[in-house]
């Protein structure tokens, strides 16, 4: 059974907010590296804003399982503040990296075109 899978919490954090810091943690299938759960803290956005956009940010991320997921229109600074705050997240669990936007990236990498 999968009960015995083991996971690992890595918290991201924004300061770009609408209303402050945006947190988010992420839970991790350490075997299959498969994002599990995402909770969403200290967000001090407004409801009409951005209070019921962290539900479906949470949602568009969980089923994107990286960093490129949709935004929620009408509520673009919350948005663009889940993104920042999921990406240092996913940077922790990539050792410093982050593929898929390289916003996170400890260490510059040459771009060849190809």
């Amino acid at each position: 059974g999968s009960s015995s899978a083991t996971t690992t919490t890595y918290t991201g954090t924004s300061s770009n907010g609408f209303g402050g810091d945006v947190v988010v943690t992420i839970t991790v299938n350490d075997e299959t590296k498969e994002i599990t759960d995402v909770e969403t803290t200290g967000t001090d956005e407004t409801v009409s804003a951005g209070g019921e956009t962290v539900e479906t940010l949470d949602a568009n991320f969980l089923a994107a399982q990286s960093a490129e997921f949709d935004g929620v229109s009408g509520a673009t600074i919350t948005s663009d503040a889940y993104k920042e705050a999921v990406a240092d997240a996913l940077a922790q669990m990539n050792g410093g990296k982050v593929e898929e936007d390289g916003s996170s990236t400890v260490e510059e990498e040459s771009s060849k075109a190809e």
